[in-house]
């Protein structure tokens, strides 16, 4: 008798369990396909090699980093100039890269000298001068839909309380587009800031978008009120990428300067609802995705690296190393 009813509790209890695995399969995949939208392919670009920035010389220099071959090489460097920024356009197509001859502190505030834009032509493996911007004392950059656009400040050469705010657009072609100039008296109105966009953080259909509710990061569906809880964080995610067919969501949640938290690059599957990968780093991480390759750079232990990671495998490719450190868009130590 007490076997009997032991049995039948155990195949309660397995009968159970198959239930709440099965509801929460079911219940992912709706999740997944709450629209046939879901589904289309939105290629990303696959790329043949990669522009990276690194040291050379003692300078910051252009690496170029053979997919084919799994080898890089230095593109472009001199001991003139120093690589202070390198930007891939949003679709991988266009590469801008700006240079300084020095970069330091002068009587207690930042300069930076001779400041020139450059363009990178991938398919003929060449650079274009685009333009020499001159001197400044902070400078920002960034790819907004198909331009790009430069922020910088300088003093006024006519009075000493005053710093210049120039904003220049250029077309992904390297041409101008428009550029203004605001003055600020610095001592009166404050030292003026820059206009950063938001990153976007829904999916290239509009399916899919992420949000910070509190100190925990989740994951929505258009058309639905249930969300997906992908981890907790006391910082707020600074960018989002996606696959091509949106199954993956790549995040990365990047900590404040003052802050001592590390910076996370996360590997989410949507369909699986589960975090497949997680990478740490002392500084800020960027990333590319191209086709089923995530491209991202990471600091550990002051050694900076580039990773190339097959994200469906769940394999890195390769670790690019080199001597004084590398990274995607710059280097910490220039």
């Amino acid at each position: 008798m007490f076997r009997s009813i032991f049995v039948s509790n155990i195949f309660i209890c397995a009968c159970l369990i198959f239930y709440s695995c099965s509801k929460e399969d079911t219940d992912s995949q709706k999740f997944y396909a709450n629209s046939e939208s879901s589904f289309r392919i939105f290629p990303t670009k696959i790329l043949e090699q990669l522009f990276f920035v690194g040291k050379y010389g003692g300078r910051a220099g252009v690496y170029k980093y053979d997919f084919g071959t799994k080898s890089y090489k230095i593109f472009w460097g001199t001991s003139e100039e120093t690589v202070i920024k390198l930007s891939y356009s949003y679709d991988l197509e266009t590469i801008f890269f700006l240079t300084a001859r020095s970069i330091g502190i002068r009587k207690g505030v930042s300069s930076i000298k001779d400041i020139k834009l450059y363009r990178i032509n991938p398919d003929e493996l060449s650079t274009a001068l685009i333009g020499e911007i001159g001197d400044a004392v902070q400078l920002y950059s960034e790819w907004s839909g198909t331009n790009y656009k430069i922020q910088f400040t300088r003093f006024d050469l006519k009075y000493a309380s005053y710093i210049d705010k120039i904003y220049q657009i250029y077309s992904r072609f390297g041409k101008m587009l428009k550029e203004e100039n605001e003055s600020y008296n610095f001592i009166k109105d404050s030292y003026p800031g820059f206009n950063i966009q938001q990153k976007t953080l829904l999916s290239p259909s509009g399916n899919f978008g992420i949000k910070n509710i509190q100190d925990s990061v989740y994951l929505y569906a258009a058309g639905s009120t249930k969300k997906i809880f992908i981890d907790s964080s006391a910082n707020k995610i600074s960018g989002a990428g996606w696959s091509e067919e949106e199954s993956f969501v790549f995040l990365t949640i990047n900590k404040e300067p003052e802050q001592n938290d590390l910076s996370a690059l996360y590997i989410f599957d949507i369909v699986n609802r589960r975090i497949k990968e997680k990478f740490l780093s002392t500084e800020k991480i960027n990333f590319y995705v191209s086709g089923d390759v995530l491209i991202f750079d990471k600091t550990i232990e002051y050694q900076s690296t580039i990773e190339i990671f097959d994200f469906r495998k769940n394999e890195t490719i390769q670790t690019i190393k080199l001597w004084g450190g590398c990274g995607l868009q710059y280097i910490s130590d220039y």
